[in-house]
């Protein structure tokens, strides 16, 4: 189920010109890279 609604947002955002787009598509892209810079960093400091 999680993964219809995913290529269902995925599809919205690649074809569909809509109020918000760019928006959308910043949150999502910092959403994904925060919890990973922030992992490396803590892998750094462990080591």
């Amino acid at each position: 189920m999680n993964t219809f609604l995913c290529a269902l947002a995925a599809y919205a955002f690649s074809r569909l010109r809509f109020k918000g787009r760019r928006t959308g598509l910043l949150t999502v892209l910092l959403v994904q890279m925060f919890p990973q810079l922030l992992a490396v960093i803590a892998i750094f400091t462990i080591m």
